[in-house]
């Protein structure tokens, strides 16, 4: 029997410190993490995670680097009701750098609510990160062809930790609709380095408004952080 809103248990599968894997065609409900990329020891790289259904989980994908991820895809999955769809983070160390993703063709549906409206905070009584696709210090990675609808999240998140650099990123040709919250958020920490990323060719539709978390009335946000380093050369071109 498991609780709901799920707020501990069984992970579905456990990738930590693994490389050169596939995990295709599975369902995960209920999970506390449907699939999770631990670096305790080891850098964990080309990896692909694709056709796969997330439902009802506190996070559907969750990567955590120690030094560096490189060359994993995440392509064609279906995330449901969960607070959190695909994170990249860098928890353990800050200065970890996560390179060269391909984040593709995903469906994000109702993320960072348990039934549509009610926020994960809300339903598990403690702060709940509430977010479609984030990646931490991303560099030279893409984020396209994905689909967030509905729910209430910070849909398309680059986060760049204490002097950390996310550079050479492109987010395009994504659809977030109908949607809580901010639909793409660029912040990062003190001494943050934010150069030459690309969000083209997207369309929001009806994104914001709902109360609590993020910047929930801004398509677009970029913040600069107190003391940060260069910000330059992004562009916001094409977008709907």
């Amino acid at each position: 029997v498991v609780s709901w809103p799920i707020t501990s248990g069984t992970n579905g599968i456990i990738g930590n410190d693994k490389s050169y894997f596939t995990v295709n065609g599975l369902r995960f409900v209920n999970a506390y993490a449907g699939v999770t990329l631990w670096e305790t020891s080891t850098a964990h790289h080309n990896i692909i995670l694709e056709n796969n259904d997330f439902l009802y989980g506190r996070w559907g994908i969750v990567s955590d680097a120690l030094t560096t991820s490189s060359n994993i895809t995440v392509r064609g999955n279906y995330f449901y009701r969960s607070a959190i769809g695909v994170t990249v983070c860098n928890e353990s160390d800050i200065t970890a750098t996560n390179v060269a993703w391909t984040i593709t063709q995903n469906n994000l549906v109702d993320l960072g609510t348990i039934d549509g409206s009610t926020r994960w905070t809300t339903a598990v009584g403690q702060a709940a990160d509430e977010e479609g696709i984030s990646g931490q210090n991303f560099q030279n990675s893409t984020i396209s062809q994905n689909t967030i609808t509905g729910g209430n999240n910070n849909s398309l998140i680059l986060f760049t930790l204490t002097n950390g650099t996310t550079s050479g990123n492109v987010i395009s040709n994504n659809l977030v609709s109908s949607n809580g919250n901010s639909a793409v958020t660029v912040a990062g920490w003190s001494g943050a380095i934010v150069n030459n990323n690309v969000i083209s060719y997207n369309v929001f539709s009806n994104t914001g408004g709902l109360a609590g978390g993020g910047y929930s009335y801004l398509s677009v946000y970029f913040e600069q952080s107190t003391s940060s380093g260069s910000t330059q050369q992004n562009y916001i071109v094409n977008n709907t």
